[in-house]
């Protein structure tokens, strides 16, 4: 699990909030702690999505 989650991005402090909320049963935290990392990561996408798209406009 633990890899699971660094694979995700996640650092230290976050993966053991995780592996808290599991231990604990705080399944719906986890869900929602998830997916808002899971936008965090698309937003970061997105971003870098546009630099390059004006990368390839340009050159």
């Amino acid at each position: 699990m633990t890899e699971n989650l660094r694979d995700m991005g996640l650092d230290d402090e976050r993966i053991a909030k995780c592996l808290n909320m599991i231990e604990s049963g705080h399944y719906q935290a986890l869900d929602r702690f998830l997916k808002s990392h899971r936008q965090t990561l698309l937003d970061s996408v997105h971003k870098y999505n546009d630099r390059i798209d004006c990368l390839d406009y340009k050159g």
